[in-house]
């Protein structure tokens, strides 16, 4: 049907939708390194994350992290925190594996 004389049907080109919706912020930089390499006085190896203001997280699925005492855990970070599926490991000979959550 035709719209009523002075009223226009507008038509949108696939995509067009997309201009209107608020423009996502701008994410910032990321520097992204595989290491091993003293981390805070422990020992780390693994993906580093650099922001552009240079705050560093931990990542990566199959980390390595030991503590000056040696307890040690192999496994993932994810943002610096232990999660997942890991194993620790403790100066006396101890183990443990399995999901470890936060």
């Amino acid at each position: 049907a035709m719209p009523p004389v002075g009223e226009t049907k507008s038509r949108r080109k696939r995509g067009d939708k997309d201009k209107d919706r608020a423009a996502p912020e701008k994410k910032r930089a990321t520097k992204v390194a595989v290491v091993g390499e003293d981390f805070a006085g422990n020992e780390y190896s693994g993906v580093i994350r650099e922001d552009a203001l240079g705050s560093r997280t931990l990542e990566g699925a199959k980390s390595k992290y030991t503590w000056p005492g040696k307890a040690k855990y192999e496994g993932p970070l994810v943002q610096s925190e232990i999660q997942g599926r890991g194993r620790f490991f403790w100066p006396d000979g101890s183990t443990y594996e399995g999901e470890l959550v936060r």
